[in-house]
């Protein structure tokens, strides 16, 4: 907590001595917020070695063997960790990519057409937390009710009800979500601009922004089952693969000064791409469940069932 409250502290500091009084704009900003984030590293630093040094202190002299074999179980430790967070990282650096070589692209459209954009990716993110929040649930709830899966990826009977109650949420939560959001750009325009090119190019965009966020609260709780189930390795196999094709598209479209509804097209098929892999993935993952001479054969091969933990 002192760590955050710091964190904030130094940035809106930073901010104002960057920003306003040395006028460095939003480069300004941005180098406020390392430095904010640096100081809160610096206390979490700080803090780990005060509570090491106690630890140490509370050992007392300890035998060289026991301090060798901690500093090892220390590094296997750690080596599991970079290894369970590399394919939520890769995950997390294509999505990143994607939405800056979109943002990118959208510039070389001009002044209007970004203006149109900011707004609908705004009200986009406006209704993202609700799919968020689902794929948290899911991942919260589901190795919890899917203890006794035959094995990783494989959900078991109360695992299977949970993804369907989760599926069907998503789903109507999803179009509950376009319904809504898709009157904001239209009924309420003035609220966002005064500017009537801007609003015809927004209106030209609320077909995509709809499909979006029609399936953005299903895709990303698919996704918050595959992390739950133990199959986080296809997703940081896939998003790399989903980002490089999706910028490469919109690189084209840039070097090609394409119109603003094109780029909106190839991120639309981005975000239908996703939540059918994802939902073809977790049905791929079934085939024990749903074919028993398959999953015997695995069981055989794997010494029996595994327990998912």
């Amino acid at each position: 907590l002192l760590a955050v409250a710091l964190s904030a502290v130094a940035n809106f500091i930073a901010d104002l001595v960057l920003v306003i009084g040395l006028g460095m704009g939003a480069s300004g900003a941005a180098w406020g917020s390392v430095a904010a984030q640096v100081a809160a590293f610096v206390v979490l630093a700080r803090h780990e070695g005060k509570l090491r040094s106690h630890a140490e202190a509370g050992a007392g002299d300890a035998p060289t063997r026991e301090h060798v074999r901690s500093l090892a179980d220390r590094a296997r430790g750690l080596s599991q960790f970079m290894r369970q967070c590399t394919s939520p990282a890769l995950a997390l650096l294509g999505k990143c990519t994607t939405l800056l070589f979109l943002s990118a692209t959208v510039t070389g459209c001009g002044t209007v057409a970004l203006a149109a954009h900011q707004v609908i990716q705004s009200v986009i993110s406006l209704f993202c937390p609700i799919g968020e929040a689902l794929s948290q649930t899911a991942q919260s709830l589901l190795p919890v009710a899917n203890h006794d899966a035959v094995a990783p990826g494989v959900l078991s009977e109360t695992g299977a009800g949970l993804v369907r109650s989760l599926g069907f949420a998503a789903a109507g939560l999803g179009i509950l979500n376009a319904g809504i959001a898709g009157l904001l750009p239209t009924k309420a325009a003035g609220a966002f601009t005064s500017s009537p090119a801007v609003s015809a190019q927004m209106a030209a965009l609320l077909p995509f922004m709809v499909t979006c966020l029609t399936f953005h609260a299903l895709s990303t709780t698919l996704e918050g089952v595959l992390f739950a189930t133990g199959d986080a390795g296809f997703l940081g196999r896939l998003y790399p693969l989903n980002s490089a094709v999706t910028c490469a598209a919109l690189t084209v479209l840039r070097l090609h000064r394409a119109p603003l509804g094109a780029v909106w097209q190839v991120f639309t098929l981005y975000q239908l791409c996703r939540v059918l892999q994802f939902a073809g993935r977790v049905l791929w993952n079934q085939r024990p469940r749903l074919d028993p001479p398959l999953a015997a054969k695995r069981d055989a091969s794997a010494g029996g069932p595994v327990a998912l933990v």
